[in-house]
C-alpha cells in the first residue's frame, strides 16, 4: 500500500530468526520499545488477553488501535474504558468489519427497530477442535450438521474467542451484544 510502511513488531516471545516479512521494522517484545518507535496505528492479531494488558496502553499514548479479535468487547468495562482512554488521548479505537461485509448497511439498518437478528455460522468439524465444541460432541465421527453453540452474541464470542469474533463485530455494530442470537453449527 502506497505511503503505508510497518515500523514495529511486538511478539510475546524471543525469536530465534528475525521473520523476513518484517524487513527492517522493529522486533521486540517490550511494550515500551514497541510505543517508542515511529508509528501511529497498532493493528492487533495477537488475540484477546493482549488487547486486555495493552489496549488502553496504546491508546493513551494517541495511538489509534486496530482490534481484531473484536470478541473481547463481551466485557463492557473493557470496551468503556477503552473508548473513553480514545477519546481523551484523541486517538481512535478501530473494529474491523473483517468476515462480515456491509457491517455499515447493517448498522445504518438498525438504527430502525430491529427485532431480532440471528446469525449463523458454520464450519466443518475439524475447525471446532481445541473449542467447546469437544466437550459436547465427537468431531472426528461427526457425520451430519450438529449445533456447537446457540445464544447470544456475548456469550458465543466469550466461549468461543477465535471463532465468533463476526458475531461480536456484527453484535456491536447493530442491536448489541445480548440481543444478537448467534448459532454455530458443525
Amino acid at each position: 500500500i502506497s505511503g503505508v510502511s510497518l515500523s514495529a513488531v511486538i511478539v510475546q516471545n524471543e525469536r530465534s530468526e528475525r521473520p523476513p516479512e518484517i524487513g527492517t521494522a522493529l522486533l521486540t517484545t517490550s511494550i515500551e520499545e514497541f510505543l517508542a518507535a515511529d508509528w501511529s496505528l497498532c493493528v492487533e492479531v495477537a488475540g484477546q488477553p493482549w488487547i486486555r494488558d495493552h489496549g488502553k496502553t496504546v491508546l493513551a499514548h494517541g495511538r489509534d488501535l486496530l482490534v481484531t479479535s473484536v470478541g473481547v468487547f463481551t466485557d463492557d468495562q473493557l470496551l468503556e474504558d477503552l473508548t473513553s482512554t480514545a477519546r481523551s488521548s484523541k486517538s481512535r479505537l478501530l473494529l474491523p468489519a473483517g468476515a462480515m461485509p456491509g457491517l455499515d448497511w447493517m448498522s445504518s439498518a438498525a438504527l430502525d427497530e430491529v427485532e431480532e437478528i440471528t446469525l449463523e455460522q458454520r464450519k466443518r468439524p475439524e475447525g471446532w477442535r481445541g473449542t467447546p465444541a469437544e466437550k459436547h460432541l465427537d468431531l472426528t465421527t461427526l457425520t451430519e450438521e450438529a449445533t456447537v453453540f446457540q445464544g447470544p452474541a456475548r456469550e458465543a464470542a466469550s466461549e468461543f474467542p477465535k471463532n465468533a469474533n463476526i458475531a461480536a463485530a456484527l453484535a456491536l455494530g447493530t442491536v448489541g451484544l445480548d440481543k444478537l442470537q448467534v448459532r454455530l453449527v458443525a
